[in-house]
């Protein structure tokens, strides 16, 4: 009876250790997947950015996760009420804000990141900021102006998971839905 099972063992055996690969095989497949996805975790953090003597102020944020992330929504708040979504249908997203420094004599950028924008890890993206010049006029209540403002960023992984919101600013806003 023994001699029956290792025949059994010497002709089947080129199978077993075929069946062994395949499922090893697919056993790597799912953990290399996992260690993708895990290897570009994306995080962004917010950055605020003021000096008061100079009246100048940087709202942006930091890409600082393993891999980019793919911005979903951004979402902009004044006095912690939704001016612009990416539903919105004005074509300029910072025009309300804008008249917060009118006549202040402060130089204004902006930018707005799209839907589908990867950020790439390690870089800062300014949304709204600003130099003093030398004719600026001196407003006590600047930083008041500038803490009016709320942006809350929703992005994914680029497999479209891992998802998380960052909200930026003082005023408690709905940050909306992060796709999950």
């Amino acid at each position: 009876m023994g001699g029956d099972f290792f025949r059994w063992i010497a002709k089947s055996g080129a199978g077993i250790v075929a069946v062994a690969a395949v499922g090893l095989a697919v056993w790597e497949g799912f953990e290399n997947r996992r260690h993708n996805r895990l290897s570009v975790v994306p995080n962004i953090d917010a950055v605020r950015d003021f000096d008061m003597l100079a009246q100048t102020f940087a709202l942006g944020l930091v890409s600082s996760g393993l891999g980019p992330a793919v911005v979903q929504d951004v979402r902009l708040y004044l006095d912690g009420e939704l001016k612009f979504d990416r539903n919105s249908t004005g074509e300029y997203p910072w025009s309300e804000f804008f008249v917060l420094f009118k006549g202040m004599k402060l130089e204004l950028w902006d930018d707005y990141l799209e839907h589908g924008k990867y950020l790439i890890p390690g870089e800062r993206y300014n949304l709204l900021w600003t130099e003093g010049s030398e004719d600026a006029v001196r407003v006590d209540d600047f930083r008041d102006r500038v803490n009016r403002i709320s942006i809350s960023i929703c992005y994914c992984s680029v497999y479209g998971d891992q998802c998380a919101t960052e909200v930026l600013g003082i005023v408690d806003v709905d940050p909306g839905q992060c796709p999950q």
